[in-house]
């Protein structure tokens, strides 16, 4: 038996097409895994429709992206580290996610409220995305439609605005 499982896994590797660096079956098996809360959608079809997104951004010269952060006020952000998780579209923050950063947030600032949430708009060159995290942390978590980025120091803050 073991060796019958072998044999399939390593066929399956050889025959198994890349995307990003990462086994495409791989990545669906992550998608697979998961509770999408997107039952109308087939795993093959959101990891699909991904690598298309993340092929015709590479394809640009720049990109324009968004990351949210609590803070006080628009002079408390620190711009210099400004981090590495960004959205391409506004309407990709969902409630859980904006949850998840509001606890952690407040976790470092207990006076932070719901409202102290900011947008940082960027642009960057589409070389300094990294594809092979982005696809794969699509795989781990589909319903979090980020985009990773290699360096914040090769970013061009174009606006800081309230949520």
């Amino acid at each position: 038996m073991k060796l019958q499982e072998n044999i399939r896994r390593i066929l399956r590797e050889e025959t198994n097409k890349k995307v990003f660096d990462h086994n495409y079956e791989d990545l669906l098996d992550n998608i697979s895994s998961k509770d999408t809360g997107l039952s109308w959608v087939e795993p093959e079809d959101l990891l699909n429709d991904k690598i298309k997104t993340l092929k015709r951004i590479s394809k640009k010269s720049e990109i324009k992206l968004y990351r949210l952060v609590y803070s006080k006020s628009k002079t408390d952000i620190d711009t210099k580290k400004i981090g590495h998780h960004f959205v391409e579209e506004l309407d990709y923050f969902h409630e859980q996610m904006i949850d998840y950063l509001y606890y952690n947030a407040k976790k470092e600032n207990k006076k932070l409220q719901k409202d102290d949430l900011w947008v940082i708009e960027i642009k960057t060159p589409t070389n300094n995305i990294d594809y092979h995290e982005t696809i794969l942390t699509f795989s781990l978590h589909p319903n979090e439609d980020e985009i990773t980025i290699i360096d914040d120091k090769k970013v061009k803050i174009v606006n800081i605005f309230k949520y």
